[in-house]
């Protein structure tokens, strides 16, 4: 008998094994650029930017470079045709030479970390740079007036010489390069105008040019460019109908820098600035202590009129600060007026604390020669005070009124 499978019964929902309900896959999170990001994307485009923008330079600065160099080679015919080449084209290369003198203001160590100069690697390449410096200032005198463009942006540079060197060039030009100056006082930069003021000013007399243009510009509304063309007009001693009245008005000028650039340039005219004798008074009366002491200086230069200011110079002396007492009693003394007051009041001044206001009184008493002999015991106690930095100037100033009162041990050797 054939055996059949047994039926088995179908498993009820209760056998089956649980299952979890189905889930929605889980949603990936969005990532978000946060603002570090972002600040690292800038940085690196801008590193893009100024590493292109520095590899442009260098190409163009390559060849003028090279040839700098070859002009301090050992091949004299090297050097000359190496000179040659550059000379020869003012307009592309003279804008590169004038950049090389403005890098030249790595020089920033010698008055930052002065010991940079001990580091072999340091020191030679500041001789490198120096070199190429000097060697484009000569290339750019000898290319002359068509460098004059380039070269005149350098007048803005008042640090690290750029400003002196700017000027020097100038003048190898000659009168040709006075046009570009003049136009430049019109420039928007300020720094601009008064370095091209200045080089104006610098010309000598045969070629000094553009007077017309430097009294228009000084009512220039900014207080430097101001400064620069009343230092400019004092050195035009030759017109001082033209140029006095307008060096007076400076006088008044709002700003005292301004003010103490008009007193110096005046001192320059001697007996031509008598009318600036009333000005002048006002400011000894008013002016701050080193405006009062540059003041007493120039009044002095005027000759007889100086005599009408003996009342301001004497309250100046017996109430101003240390500058404007000092030169206040030497014009009194240098006019023979209150000489003993005077005298008195420069010996009191010697009993300063500061330094430097003791070694400028000395200095005013040696130039006052045989009329300073009443201060010389008070002269002679400096050597027996704790600071010997007192003794260098007073051994010069004794020197001009009695040598004979200077001690033995300063005698032979130099003051220690």
């Amino acid at each position: 008998m054939e055996s059949r499978p047994m039926r088995t019964q179908p498993p009820s929902s209760t056998d089956l094994p649980a299952i979890a309900p189905s889930t929605p896959p889980a949603q990936r999170p969005v990532r978000r650029f946060g603002f570090g990001t972002f600040l690292a994307i800038a940085a690196v485009s801008v590193f893009v930017v100024f590493w292109t923008a520095a590899e442009r330079v260098a190409r163009r600065h390559r060849p003028v470079i090279e040839r700098l160099e070859r002009m301090a080679g050992a091949d004299p015919e090297d050097r000359r045709r190496a000179r040659s080449e550059l000379i020869a084209q003012p307009r592309d290369y003279a804008p590169v030479l004038v950049r090389i003198l403005r890098r030249g203001k790595t020089r920033l160590h010698t008055d930052i970390l002065p010991w940079l100069d001990s580091v072999p690697q340091v020191a030679r390449q500041r001789a490198r740079q120096l070199q190429l410096e000097r060697n484009a200032i000569e290339v750019l005198q000898r290319m002359g007036p068509l460098a004059a463009p380039a070269v005149l942006p350098l007048l803005a540079e008042r640090r690290f010489g750029g400003r002196e060197a700017a000027i020097a060039l100038l003048r190898t030009y000659g009168p040709a390069a006075s046009q570009e100056l003049i136009a430049t006082l019109n420039d928007p930069d300020p720094a601009l105008r008064a370095g091209a003021a200045m080089a104006l000013g610098r010309f000598p007399p045969a070629e000094q040019g553009g007077l017309a243009s430097l009294l228009a510009a000084r009512q220039d509304k900014d207080p430097s460019v101001r400064s620069a063309v009343l230092w400019a007009l004092g050195e035009f001693p030759s017109h001082p109908q033209l140029v006095v009245p307008h060096l007076v008005e400076g006088l008044s000028d709002p700003v005292e820098s301004v003010r103490f650039q008009a007193v110096q340039a005046l001192r320059g005219f001697g007996p031509e600035a008598r009318p600036a004798v009333p000005a002048l008074r006002e400011i000894l009366k008013t002016g701050g202590d080193e405006l009062r002491a540059e003041a007493a200086m120039t009044v002095i230069q005027t000759g007889e009129s100086a005599r009408l200011a003996v009342p301001e110079l004497l309250d100046a002396m017996r109430h101003g600060g240390l500058h404007a007492a000092r030169q206040s009693a030497s014009a009194l003394i240098e006019m023979d007026v209150h000489t003993d007051e005077s005298l008195n009041r420069l010996v009191s001044l010697l009993r300063a604390r500061d330094l430097t206001a003791r070694a400028k009184t000395l200095d005013a008493l040696g130039g006052l020669g045989a009329r300073a002999v009443p201060a010389v015991p008070a002269m002679v106690a400096l050597f027996s005070n704790d600071d010997p930095r007192d003794d260098r100037p007073t051994v010069m100033a004794l020197r001009n009124i009695q040598p004979e009162a200077i001690p033995e041990r300063f005698r032979r050797g130099r003051p220690r």
